[in-house]
């Protein structure tokens, strides 16, 4: 999604996109992490994609940002410190909640993972067998697919 130059190029308008923008993933991490919990697959991909989105334009931002303001002294008192020092406790609530967002998908690939080795599809147990390359030692064998040699 392109930038909004009309609206961009004035320093409140910069900052009001980004906030919004930081506002709409907060929103999709909070949703993120109730799918997550719930365990609802086709939910996540869609925010995943949404996120995907809305970060690419968040990150457009952040370069217009850096070549207006890259190398000036913004001072922390002024209208726009105060909007820089508001993206940035948004920016980490953010990612306070994308670490949580982070664990619980670790949980989750866990559980998916665990179901695939119980019903036989994963990595069965290692045991004593030659390698494709004739020496023997430990490796994985399938529990679906037994190998003759």
């Amino acid at each position: 999604m392109p930038l909004n130059t009309t609206q961009a190029d004035k320093p409140a308008g910069i900052c009001e996109k980004m906030q919004d923008l930081i506002g709409a993933l907060t929103e999709s991490s909070v949703q993120m992490r109730d799918a997550l919990i719930h365990r609802r697959s086709g939910e996540i991909w869609e925010i995943m994609s949404d996120k995907q989105h809305r970060v690419a334009e968040l990150e457009q931002y952040i370069v217009l940002w850096h070549r207006m303001y890259g190398e000036t002294e913004i001072d922390p008192n002024s209208d726009l410190g105060q909007e820089r020092l508001k993206i940035r406790e948004n920016l980490d609530e953010l990612k306070r909640i994308e670490k949580t967002n982070a664990s619980l998908s670790k949980s989750y690939l866990s559980a998916i993972r665990k179901a695939l080795g119980n019903s036989g599809i994963g990595g069965g147990p290692k045991r004593n067998v030659y390698t494709k390359h004739g020496q023997y030692g430990k490796r994985n064998s399938s529990l679906i697919l037994k190998q003759y040699g």
